[in-house]
């Protein structure tokens, strides 16, 4: 028995017996989820429960069997035994009191794991599907030009966003409810960071800042927490409203294409829609199953669709609470993301069940399946190209495919990361796809010949007491001139550029 097979046990159970929020908050430590592909047929039932019984049953045999001298005058205890007391016997005709037992003659029950953990990644692999001559010889076309980390803030980096009037300030939220702003310029002479704080207007501190959302005009910025609390911020940073949706997680959010709407997804199966324009909540919608909604999209300014944890492809339009077309459990596991390309006029979703599947949206907003192309693993990342219609990447188990989706045919697969790929980002132009993995390192392609043509690889994992968790890159960005690269991990920033000389620049905090 291992920390995974019991994490996965425990993540059934809280399936099982309704806890869905509680499910997903296990789930979104512990990635436990991808393991249901492998065992969900396999694993039973009440597996947790069963295995609990089992062993109270044999702690109670061991416990009798340790305290009977006799087995001639051995007697039936009649004390239930618990998970959370210590036992303590008592028998029929007992007339001394059960704290007299002996406690010491429990014995405890050491676990110890057999099973061989074997590192299945072969490193000499060369992929046979892209020229790795043409690609290492052009690495140093991005550098990392600055490391930034903040040893002195006893926080991590949660995500980040640039911001979209200046192509060099750097937003980075953090789990002590912070927004802290950087100036990354190549041409300042004074490399300091600075911050812009504030307190926040509920009582409860250090929350988790959730997202970082501009609107599309680079006007407003919505920051979002882990206690359901949004704040909205202008181009400079002065803090312009509190929106106040149901207490939980925000997991997604996402302007409207013409910025009248704020539409956020929370942990307790509910979405809010804030209108921009008379600064007030149109409505909140509770959805009947209350599964955490992991996705949002819109496909106009009036349409947008919804992804939760148990399956459920839901399109609604913001004149009405009700559901115009929804498909229940469109996917086996919980969807994990969406994208619509308004060029293809096609949905993408990406789901723990190790399936993307594209669908088409009729005139009469009717959701129809085209495809479904089932990977080996479950699905870390999804985009459309932002350049080319009818491209999409996938990543899953360390490589990127990516698709035509009109013919469904695989152009290429990407194979570099030696670990799950846990963010992918194009540039805004289309020509570069990057991509961070759970070692901290990340990798740049040039699409049209998919040649590598920039790496960095991280030492993180090789620190004293370095977890995947912590080395992972969780949120990855490109500037709106596509000229810098900006990615992190939970204490680090790394920044590549393609345009940047001179010597690599340290910012300390």
């Amino acid at each position: 028995m291992d920390s995974e097979q019991v994490n996965y046990v425990v993540w059934r159970y809280l399936k099982e017996s309704g806890y869905d929020n509680t499910a997903y908050a296990f789930d979104y430590e512990t990635k436990i989820e991808q393991a249901d592909r492998k065992w969900n047929e396999s694993c039973p039932t009440g597996a947790l429960i069963r295995a609990l019984q089992k062993g109270l049953q044999y702690m109670e045999l061991e416990q009798h069997y340790a305290t009977t001298t006799d087995d001639t005058e051995a007697t039936q205890c009649t004390s239930s035994f618990s998970l959370v007391e210590q036992h303590v016997c008592a028998k029929k005709n007992d007339v001394s009191s059960p704290m007299d037992a002996d406690l010491d003659a429990t014995q405890s029950i050491k676990l110890e794991s057999d099973e061989q953990h074997v590192d299945s990644s072969d490193t000499t692999r060369l992929d046979k599907d892209l020229s790795y001559q043409n690609a290492l010889i052009d690495v140093a076309a991005f550098r990392c030009y600055s490391f930034l980390s903040l040893p002195s803030v006893n926080a991590t980096f949660t995500c980040s966003a640039w911001a979209y009037k200046d192509p060099y300030k750097l937003c980075i939220g953090s789990s002590d409810s912070q927004l802290r702003v950087f100036d990354l310029s190549p041409t300042l002479k004074d490399k300091s960071a600075y911050d812009i704080a504030f307190q926040m207007s509920v009582s409860e501190t250090g929350q988790d800042i959730t997202g970082l959302h501009w609107n599309h005009c680079g006007t407003f910025l919505a920051c979002t927490y882990f206690i359901g609390l949004v704040q909205l911020f202008n181009d400079g940073f002065s803090l312009i409203t509190t929106i106040q949706c149901q207490d939980a997680p925000i997991l997604s959010a996402c302007w409207s294409p013409t910025d009248t709407f704020l539409l956020l997804g929370l942990a307790d199966g509910s979405f809010t829609l804030w209108d921009a324009y008379a600064r007030l909540v149109k409505h909140t919608v509770q959805q009947p199953q209350n599964a955490p909604i992991l996705d949002l999209a819109w496909l106009n300014a009036e349409h947008f669709v919804t992804v939760d944890a148990i399956g459920n492809l839901t399109l609604y339009t913001v004149e009405n609470e009700a559901p115009v077309f929804q498909i229940p459990y469109a996917h086996l596991g919980s969807i994990s993301s969406v994208e619509y390309s308004p060029y293809a006029s096609l949905l993408l979703t990406a789901s723990a069940d190790a399936s993307i599947k594209l669908w088409s949206i009729d005139a009469d907003y009717t959701i129809k399946l085209i495809s479904s192309i089932k990977l080996p693993a479950s699905i870390d990342c999804i985009q459309w190209s932002p350049s080319e219609p009818s491209l999409f990447a996938v990543s899953s188990s360390g490589s990127i495919c990516l698709y035509n989706a009109f013919t469904r045919n695989l152009l290429y697969r990407l194979r570099r990361n030696r670990t799950a790929i846990t963010k992918m980002s194009f540039s805004h132009n289309g020509r570069y796809l990057a991509s961070g993995d759970l070692h901290g390192n990340l990798h740049i392609w040039r699409y049209k010949n998919a040649s590598l043509v920039g790496e960095y690889i991280s030492t993180a994992i090789d620190k004293p007491n370095a977890t995947e968790e912590a080395s992972a890159i969780r949120h990855l960005n490109w500037n709106r001139t596509d000229e810098i690269l900006a990615a992190g991990n939970s204490t680090d920033l790394i920044v590549l550029s393609n345009n940047i000389k001179g010597d690599a620049l340290k910012y300390e905090h």
